[in-house]
């Protein structure tokens, strides 16, 4: 039920309270409707259900009725009750809220909260709950409740009160990590003037980063720089440097651009040399050599910032393209296994 009208106040009642059935969200009324519009009524949210409650709390000094409280309800729902395709329109719960709430602040996007948080009810044996979205909201809910969650925690998500509160992060990321080798920059994106001149650029050296640098004499001999463009909805491509060891990959650096070009990339490799620290590469300065894949954008950037490296073509996206040719139906590439005779 909902609350339709604010509590009343007077000398004979101290609180007055309306309470509407949730299929009534709208004051107009319908009548003199053909059988077929009502059938189609009974599945809507807004059909003006006549159900309600209300709830009158009398003064102390009106107890000569025999009573103080009076509840007047008017059970005529003109619609199904007590079914899933009415429990579909209830409003979402704080609890309810609040785990999914959780949920994001663990790292869940939308999509694997729903998950997680549906797979959790199924536990519990209840198919009802399932279609009351009081309790499981619809899979566009979820995705309202994690935009305002991630306004309200994570900050907007364009224009300048973007880069002012990342650069309010940033700073005091820097300030905290400044004895441990983390640093981090950011330059605005501002394409006011049709050109890209001013290209986002996000460049992070973590402490690990660093130590990294440091430690692994493989930084100053090999590293590895591999570009992904699938992690937010505009787009923008994160190159991420990293080297071998023992125990596997470990990170040197971090970029985040708007665009994959020649000179965007020089430049924000450029960015991320001032982070690195004055050990850069085992004390080289410059890595010995630099495998990426066969982008000409990136390898020219990297060439720019980095002369004295030798770059070479990684043998799994060198495989990775080779299949894609052979397997693309424009070749014309006979697929069929051959089998010798």
């Amino acid at each position: 039920m909902f609350q339709r009208s604010k509590n009343r106040l007077g000398k004979r009642v101290c609180k007055k309270l309306y309470l509407r059935c949730h299929h009534n969200q709208r004051k107009k009324e319908i009548t003199n409707l053909s059988l077929k519009t009502t059938h189609r009524l009974q599945n809507l949210k807004n059909n003006n259900c006549p159900a309600q409650i209300s709830i009158t709390i009398l003064a102390p000094h009106q107890r000569h009725r025999g009573y103080l409280v009076e509840v007047i309800l008017q059970h005529n729902h003109n619609h199904t009750i007590n079914v899933a395709d009415a429990l579909r329109f209830r409003p979402i719960s704080d609890q309810t809220k609040s785990k999914h709430y959780d949920l994001f602040k663990r790292g869940h996007s939308p999509s694997s909260a729903h998950l997680e948080y549906e797979t959790n009810l199924m536990y519990q044996q209840n198919t009802q709950l399932l279609a009351d979205r009081n309790v499981n909201p619809k899979i566009s809910d979820i995705y309202n409740l994690f935009n305002k969650w991630r306004k309200n925690n994570l900050g907007v998500r364009t224009g300048k009160e973007l880069f002012a509160d990342l650069e309010a992060r940033i700073n005091k990321y820097n300030e905290t990590n400044k004895d441990l080798g983390g640093k981090a920059s950011v330059q605005r994106f501002n394409n006011s003037d049709g050109k890209h001149d001013h290209p986002l650029i996000l460049a992070i050296c973590t402490p690990l980063m660093s130590r990294v640098h440091k430690h692994i004499q493989q930084a100053g001999e090999l590293v590895f720089i591999d570009s992904s463009s699938s992690f937010d909805d505009y787009n923008n491509p994160m190159f991420v440097i990293s080297t071998s060891s023992a125990a596997g990959g470990l990170p040197l650096g971090v970029v985040v651009t708007s665009e994959e070009s020649t000179s965007i990339i020089n430049s924000a490799m450029t960015h991320l040399k001032y982070l690195f620290p004055t050990y850069s590469f085992y004390r080289k300065g410059s890595p010995g050599n630099i495998i990426t894949d066969d982008s000409q954008a990136e390898r020219s950037g990297l060439k720019k910032t980095w002369p004295s490296a030798s770059l070479y073509l990684c043998v799994f996206h060198f495989l990775q393209t080779m299949w894609r040719w052979l397997l693309h139906s424009s070749n014309e590439i006979e697929t069929t296994p051959v089998l010798e005779e």
